[in-house]
Order: C-alpha cells, then structure tokens, then sequence
C-alpha cells in the first residue's frame, strides 16, 4: 500500500477517536455528564377527567375511571340510588351493574372534588339497554302498595325493614297457625313510631294476603314460606 495512503488513514482514524475528547489523548473516555435536553412541562389544569360509557347493558359490570383527575378529593354520587354502585381505590374507581328492572332507565353520575381551595363538578348520564323483565305479580303489588304511603319518612328503611321481618320468618320453623300474628308484631316493631302512617299499606298487605289464603295459597308451611321470600324480594327491590 502507498505509504501516503496509509498516513492518512491513521490520521483519520486517530481523529475519531480524539473528537470531541479531553486532552488526556485519544481513546480517553470522557467522564464529563451528558448535559439532559430542555424537556417542556406541561401543566396539568385542575379538574375532574372521567373515563365512562354513554350505555351499558343490563347484567355488565362497567367501570368508571377518574383515574386521570387532578383534585385533591373525590365525592360520587348516583341518581337514583342504587344498591349495585360501588366505589373503590380512594375514590379513583367505581363500579356499576344494572339489574333486568333497570332497562331503558338512565342514571346520572355525579363527581365533586376540590384543588387548591377551588371546587369542581363533573356529571354524566348513563343509560342502561337490555330486554325488559316484567315485574312478578308481588312485586307489582308491593309497588301498588307503596304509591299509598307516599310521604313516608325513610321509606327505604322501613322497606327493607320489613323485608327482613318476612325473610327471618321465612326461613323459621314457626307453625301457619301463628305466623300471621307474629308477622303483624314484627311489622309494627320495625315501623315504631311511624306505623300510622304505614296503615294503609300494611291494609291493602293484609287484603291480599287473605285474597291467597282464599285461593288455597297458604295452606301448607312450604306455601307461607314461598309467598314470604317473595314478599320479601319485592319490598328489598322496591327500596333499592
């Protein structure tokens, strides 16, 4: 090889080694920290960020994520109540199922929350598709009986008050002959202080329990049984 040639190879590969180098000679590593590039902050604006649907259908589990908001405190709340909302991880998630009885319903979600001193409200509406289940003859009793008790104070507490009475007794081994009676105390211990109020339920209750025992519906204990756990169900979804 000319020995030209070879000089100016060794040069340039002696310069690649020295670039951008200290003095300490080539191949020396540089030891200097790398300065970090100019990285853009953004700020991120206070606020409630909520991940959701629009729709569900009935009997999915939907989650609702606020995950992404930045507020120092979370507050939910769902319109009209429901039994099947649950909210979890510091108030950062909630969950929601909507029962066969919900279709066709919406529900509205609220979110309160607060940063620096200033407070923020966020809400969206939920609507739940699916087949309507028509609502079993108790059931559509109990709801028939409720409308006469409209101004009832706690009335979804008294509800599921009284739907625990017929359960316990449901599930007893007391004899047909005393359960009316103890179903008519228990009834009036649950309601205390408010039972006149609950009078004409507690009545048109009575009118169509005697209407069954008529029928030849309440003969045997499996029959009271029966007739009592769906008393029971309906008063529980009727509070819900």
């Amino acid at each position: 090889m000319n020995l030209k040639i070879i000089t100016l190879c060794t040069a340039f590969a002696l310069s690649g080694l020295t670039h951008g180098q200290p003095s300490g000679g080539p191949g020396v590593l540089d030891k200097t920290p790398r300065q970090a590039e100019p990285v853009e902050i953004i700020d991120v604006k206070p606020g409630i960020e909520l991940s959701a649907p629009l729709t569900c259908e009935v009997g999915e589990l939907v989650e609702f994520s606020a995950f992404a908001s930045n507020v120092d405190s979370l507050v939910w709340e769902i319109i009209p109540k429901t039994p099947d909302f649950r909210v979890m991880a510091k108030s950062r998630v909630a969950f929601f199922s909507a029962r066969p009885s919900s279709s066709g319903e919406s529900f509205r979600l609220v979110l309160a929350g607060a940063k620096g001193g200033e407070a923020f409200l966020f809400h969206q509406v939920i609507t739940v598709k699916g087949p309507t289940v028509a609502p079993s003859k108790m059931q559509a009793a109990v709801n028939l009986w409720a409308t006469l008790v409209p101004k009832a104070e706690n009335r979804s507490a008294k509800l599921r008050a009284m739907a625990g009475v017929f359960r316990q007794l449901a599930e007893s081994e007391i004899e047909v002959d005393k359960i009316l009676d103890a179903t008519a105390i228990a009834n009036s211990a649950v309601l205390n202080g408010d039972l006149e109020v609950w009078i004409p339920f507690l009545d048109a209750m009575g009118t169509e329990i005697d209407r069954l025992g008529d029928a030849g519906e309440l003969d045997t204990p499996s029959q009271y049984r029966k007739t009592w756990r769906e008393i029971a169900d309906a008063l529980d979804i009727l509070a819900s």
